[in-house]
């Protein structure tokens, strides 16, 4: 498993009392000494842990400053082969974790409830809720990977949405082939290595969202009428589009034509219109010498001063800073 991919292993016993490392080696590196905690320490805080098993981890790579304000990038990975003793009670760590069981059973305690995890299961969490999570049988063996980035909060949202926070992934051999692929670029040595990480781990847990059960389920009850109401407003966001209009044209209710509208779009029809004509504005004064007020009537704001605020708002500056 993980062929190629660079992995170091280490043996943990679970003789000594809880959260000792002492006597635990990575290569030449005590994980008691002052560097090895030094090297551990974002996952020791606010945690509790009896460690049992051998674990097969990568190195650990430096996050940029861009990437931390930009990208999702993974803050670590190991594959464990847990022994009965194995487990971590933790909060207040600023990371999602994804983890997957290939085999034996382990117990997730979370959000006020507790999950039996079978092979075949995978659970998605912020750790900065506190959770506990532990082999409950002779042996678990699963990964775990954490991860964070200004998008994780967004996604992770979305897919625990979408299945839960633990749920049973499709295809758990394409799972196993996304996940080799985000090894590798994580182990890399490239100029452009973030870049790689980021759009892998996009999507592998878009793969994840996307192969549910209920993600078929509700791509199956899409609205015929929706993907011809948004093209029509893709068409005439600079024209007066009213809901009672929408819903006459298209013969859907406006309470159902509101719901689908987010639940599919992520917007509002209102925020939709706003941000096609925010877009627009900003590509004609990138790429045009119009003046603002004729911009401004070009998506749809005749009224020169309510364009002003209108982008100001959206946009943080006002269309001749935006130009200049």
């Amino acid at each position: 498993m993980f062929e190629g991919i660079p992995l170091y292993e280490i043996h943990y016993s679970p003789g000594g009392s809880e959260n000792d490392l002492a006597g635990v080696q990575l290569g030449n590196l005590n994980l008691a000494s002052e560097e090895g905690l030094l090297y551990g320490q974002l996952f020791i805080k606010d945690c509790r842990f009896i460690l049992d098993g051998t674990s097969s981890v990568t190195q650990l790579f430096p996050v940029s400053a861009f990437a931390r304000e930009h990208f999702l990038y993974v803050q670590s990975f190991s594959y464990w082969k847990a022994g009965a003793a194995h487990f971590t009670r933790r909060h207040n760590l600023d990371s999602f974790l994804l983890s997957y069981t290939y085999s034996g059973s382990g117990r997730l305690e979370y959000e006020g409830r507790t999950y039996t995890l079978r092979e075949g299961d995978a659970f998605l969490i912020d750790c900065r809720s506190l959770h506990t999570y532990q082999t409950s049988c002779s042996s678990w063996e699963h990964f775990v990977l954490h991860f964070s980035g200004v998008p994780a909060q967004r996604l992770y949202q979305d897919l625990t949405q979408e299945n839960g926070y633990v749920f049973r992934p499709k295809a758990a051999a394409e799972l196993d082939k996304r996940l080799t692929r985000l090894l590798k670029e994580y182990t890399r040595i490239s100029p452009y290595r973030e870049y790689h990480v980021n759009a892998v781990l996009t999507e592998l847990l878009l793969a994840i969202m996307t192969t549910s059960d209920s993600y078929r389920q509700t791509r199956e009850k899409l609205p015929p009428q929706l993907q011809d109401i948004v093209l029509y407003i893709n068409g005439h966001y600079f024209q007066e589009i009213s809901l009672d209009d929408l819903s006459s044209s298209y013969s859907i209710s406006k309470y159902h034509l509101c719901r689908c509208f987010r639940q599919y779009t992520g917007y509002t029809i209102n925020e939709y219109i706003t941000q096609l004509r925010i877009e627009q504005a900003k590509e004609l004064l990138r790429t045009t010498s119009l003046p603002a007020y004729q911009v401004g009537a070009a998506v749809g704001i005749a009224d020169e001063n309510y364009f002003y605020r209108f982008f100001k708002k959206n946009v943080g500056i006002s269309p001749h800073k935006y130009r200049k």
